[in-house]
């Protein structure tokens, strides 16, 4: 699994990228749902599984004292998320820009 910590343009080296864009804090069932629906499309076009998430909850810079745990750390999202057969993790920082 290719990782990537700022947003990068994947269109000039890969065909048919299939996106699952979320916080994804925790991998739990739901958002293993998700992600293999997408692992599955991808395969079924011949293209690549993207997953698309940040490496801080974004309620940590829009309203701090809103945000919420952290269910686990960027360490084991990026093991859940190469067990489940993500071929890229794009796990970029939000920040106020």
């Amino acid at each position: 699994m290719q990782i990537f910590s700022t947003i990068t343009n994947l269109t000039n080296t890969y065909d048919n990228i299939v996106i699952a864009l979320g916080t994804f804090d925790g991998v739990h069932r739901g958002h293993q749902s998700i992600i293999q629906q997408a692992i599955h499309l991808a395969k079924s076009i011949g293209g690549v599984c993207v997953v698309f998430t940040f490496s801080n909850h974004p309620l940590t810079i829009l309203s701090p004292t809103n945000a919420p745990l952290r269910i686990s750390d960027n360490r084991c999202k990026q093991a859940d998320m190469a067990a489940l057969g993500v071929d890229i993790l794009m796990n970029v920082p939000f920040t106020k820009k």
